[in-house]
């Protein structure tokens, strides 16, 4: 459920089924924010073959 979906829920549920959209927000970002630590800096860095960027 997105946030739009929640809003004719009754309050208590909307409060509830909120919450849950927020934690798995903030678990997603994390998620993100972890994966691009360990992502190489790829600055500088030959295209891989295969690549169709002619820039």
């Amino acid at each position: 459920m997105g946030y739009q979906t929640i809003r004719n829920l009754p309050e208590e549920e909307r409060e509830q089924n909120r919450k849950a959209l927020d934690e798995a927000h903030e678990a997603a970002v994390r998620r993100l924010e972890e994966f691009h630590e360990h992502e190489p800096e790829m600055t500088g860095s030959p295209a891989r073959s295969g690549s169709t960027d002619t820039s």
